[in-house]
Formats: C-alpha cells, sequence, structure tokens
C-alpha cells in the first residue's frame, strides 16, 4: 500500500506541476532552457566560431524533413487516444509528452496555434542565411476494400489541407509534401487535384500507415506517383515514434520497392534517414536495413535518393554516419534533414553526441566535450541550427558531408519540376 501511495502522490505531483509554468517535460527536451528565437542570437564568440565555420560554403538550406504537427480536430488532424493514456500506455504517453514539449506546446488551447508559431520562428529566423523546409503530412490508414480510415491503426493523421495551410504561412520557405494511403477512395482524383495545388511531393511511412508496399493493391498509386512525376519520400527501416496504433516494421524493408522502381522508370524515391534502424529478411537472411537501402541507392542510381534525417539526434542511427561520409559515391544524392521535432529534443541529441565520441566522429575527449557544450549552447537558441552545426561538424577520417548535402542537391531535385 506504501509503494502504491508513494506511486500515486508522484503521478499526482507532476500534474500538478504540469499545470503549472513549470513543465517537467521540458527537462527531458530541453525547453526549460529555451532562449527567444532571434536571427541574431547572442552566442559566446566559440559557439559562433562554430556556426560561421558550418555556414561557410552555404548560401541557404534545405531541410527536406519537418513533421507537421496537429491534434484539432477541425484541421483534420488526429492522435490517437493511447499517446494521452499514462496508466494504459505509460511509455507512449511519455514520448509524447516529451515530443509536445519539444515542439512548444502547452497543456491549454489552441495548441496547433502554438506549434505552428514556434516552427515558423525557427525557420523564419533561422540566422544569416534562408532556411526551406519539405513540411510532411500524415495520412491516415485503410484496408483494401474500404472507404472509412482505420481510426485503431492511425498513431496520427494531419491532413494535406492542414499542412497546405502551414506551406502557405510559411511562403516562401515551406515546400508541400503530402500524403496519401494507397488503399484510400477516389485516389486519381486526389492525386490530381494535389498536383493542381503544386504539391510535388508525397509521405509514406510503410509501418504506422500499414502499407504492405509490395502487394498489387498498391500498383495504382505508384503508378499515379509516376504519371505526376512526384517523388516519393518514403519510411525504411524500423520505426518507433508514430506508434499509437501500432507499428509492423516487416513493412519497413527498402528491397518492397524494387518491383515498381524497375516497373516505373519514372518513379523516384528518397528514402528517409538513410533506411532507419533494424534489419529486414531477405532469403531468410537478417540484414541491416541501410545495407538494403545503400544497395538500393548503387542498383537505382536515377531514381532514389536517401536523406540524412534524425542521424543528429536519433542515438541508434548514429553508428551508420561514419559508413555513409565514406560511401563517397552517394553523397551527390544525399539531401539534408533535421526530422524535428525529434531534432528538438536536447536528452536525445547529448546522447548522440556521445555516440559520435565513440564512434569517432567529433575527435579526442577534449574536443567533444567542447564541442558538445557549444552545441547545447546553440541548441537553446534554435534547435534547427544546433542539428545543421551537428552534421557539418562530424568527419571520420578526414570526410566531411560536402555543402551541396544541405542545399544543391535538393536543388537540382527541385529544378527537375520546372
Amino acid at each position: 500500500m506504501l509503494r502504491i501511495a508513494a506511486f500515486l502522490a508522484i503521478v499526482c505531483g507532476i500534474a500538478l506541476i504540469s499545470t503549472r509554468a513549470f513543465n517537467p517535460w521540458d527537462l527531458i527536451s530541453g525547453a526549460a532552457f529555451r532562449k527567444p528565437v532571434s536571427s541574431s542570437p547572442k552566442l559566446s564568440p566559440a559557439a559562433q566560431a562554430l556556426v560561421d565555420e558550418a555556414l561557410k560554403g552555404i548560401p541557404y538550406i534545405y531541410d527536406s524533413h519537418i513533421h507537421v504537427v496537429c491534434r484539432e480536430e477541425k484541421n483534420g488532424c488526429f492522435v490517437h487516444d493511447s499517446l494521452f493514456s499514462p496508466f494504459r500506455h505509460p511509455l507512449k504517453t511519455a514520448k509524447a509528452k516529451v515530443l509536445m514539449s519539444a515542439l512548444g506546446m502547452d497543456n491549454g488551447k489552441r495548441s496547433d496555434v502554438v506549434v505552428e508559431r514556434r516552427t515558423a520562428e525557427l525557420i523564419n529566423k533561422f540566422p544569416s542565411i534562408s532556411y526551406h523546409g519539405f513540411m510532411f503530412a500524415f495520412a491516415a490508414s485503410y484496408t483494401k476494400g474500404s472507404a472509412t480510415p482505420q481510426l485503431e491503426h492511425m498513431g496520427l493523421k494531419v491532413s494535406n489541407s492542414y499542412m497546405l495551410r502551414t506551406v502557405e504561412n510559411l511562403d516562401p520557405r515551406g515546400i508541400a509534401v503530402a500524403s496519401l494511403h494507397p488503399f484510400e477512395p477516389d485516389l486519381e482524383k486526389k492525386f490530381a487535384e494535389l498536383h493542381g495545388q503544386g504539391v510535388r511531393f508525397l509521405k509514406l511511412l510503410p509501418n504506422s500507415m500499414h502499407v504492405p508496399v509490395a502487394d498489387s493493391a498498391c500498383e495504382k498509386f505508384f503508378a499515379l506517383i509516376s504519371r505526376y512525376q512526384m517523388v516519393l519520400i518514403t519510411h525504411a527501416g524500423d520505426e518507433h515514434s508514430v506508434d499509437g496504433g501500432g507499428v509492423d516494421n516487416s513493412l519497413g524493408n527498402p528491397l518492397l520497392y524494387r518491383l515498381w522502381l524497375k516497373k516505373y522508370p519514372q518513379l523516384r524515391i528518397i528514402f528517409a534517414h538513410v533506411g532507419s534502424e533494424g534489419v529486414s529478411k531477405v532469403s531468410e537472411e537478417s540484414i541491416e536495413n541501410y545495407t538494403l537501402v545503400v544497395q538500393m541507392l548503387r542498383e537505382f542510381p536515377l531514381q532514389t535518393f536517401a536523406d540524412l534525417s534524425s542521424l543528429a539526434a536519433a542515438p541508434p542511427r548514429v553508428e551508420y554516419i561514419a559508413r555513409i561520409l565514406s560511401a563517397k559515391d552517394l553523397h551527390s544524392r544525399l539531401l539534408y534533414g533535421s526530422d524535428y521535432p525529434i531534432a528538438a529534443i536536447k536528452s536525445l541529441v547529448h546522447i548522440s553526441l556521445l555516440l559520435m565520441y565513440h564512434y569517432e566522429l567529433l575527435g579526442d575527449w577534449q574536443k567533444y566535450r567542447q564541442t558538445a557544450k557549444l552545441i547545447s549552447e546553440i541548441f537553446d537558441h534554435n534547435p534547427l541550427l544546433a542539428a545543421f552545426v551537428i552534421l557539418r561538424t562530424v568527419q571520420y577520417q578526414g570526410a566531411k558531408f560536402p555543402a551541396r548535402v544541405f542545399y544543391q542537391n535538393t536543388e537540382q531535385l527541385l529544378a527537375t519540376f520546372h
């Protein structure tokens, strides 16, 4: 009884504190140390020097991976109940609370407005140069033959209309990335409407949307992407963040797209996170998803790309950085991405930095400690700036990500639409 009473007291205490000015989740996300966003942040000389070094040779930045997040149904959005059920789903709820804090969301009303304002500030007040973000919608889950969204299988939904409104408010720094499920009704009509609205990118997360990519029922989806000359941005590898409605990581196998890439030579795909983490089964053998994405990049050099999203803030993915840096033949098809709001969780950033030291990406111990301290200072002013600086700073055996990864590669991809 005493243990139960103590547990309830802690939970009630956290709940009470959370309703006041101080939010305990802000300590994990880093929001408790947040400085006002400014296009001219007051950094220490050493931190400013690190930023200046990172910006050398970069006229502007394209961030190919930013999540639009909303909760309000009036905006056509949805969030699974399990993300706000602390007793039934404590881990999922904790993750949701940290993400909400990272986004600047409070416990009050008009949460979507708060998130919009915070995201816009980080982009529009990015120091020194212009910052352009690909803003992601997130489609509902459907099953074959059903015209009704499967709410129990949806971690979240962000409508295309809300995403487009967000992009319009960011004009000209926002780039629309719509999302459609291959099994949803009126697919051809929706593709035509999105194309008419100037949308050229489409987001898919099969693990969470429950999309059997290689199923013949998905052919119409890939045929329409090819016909309208859109680019698919798809999650490959394991997924852990959007898990409110459950995930099926067998659907993250990068090789599932081979059928469609061969059948539709105009189809272009960006593999997010360079394959993320985890393994997939290939002829009874378990092979890293990262290795499989690299295999696809080399097999389809005119059709495939990969983004570097979350590598600055997702600890399990840090180990791939050295291998990516060494694969210089692929650097012309790498696109920078932050994976915001994951990049805005300070605790994950610090763990990732420590792992970067472990994998010999940040020099000796003394240099690592100094770099981590400066990154922390930069993060407090603008986490998007910190994520960029991290990937401009890491190096392995003298190899660094070339400047083109942060703007030119994406610019060349965008130029194919004109």
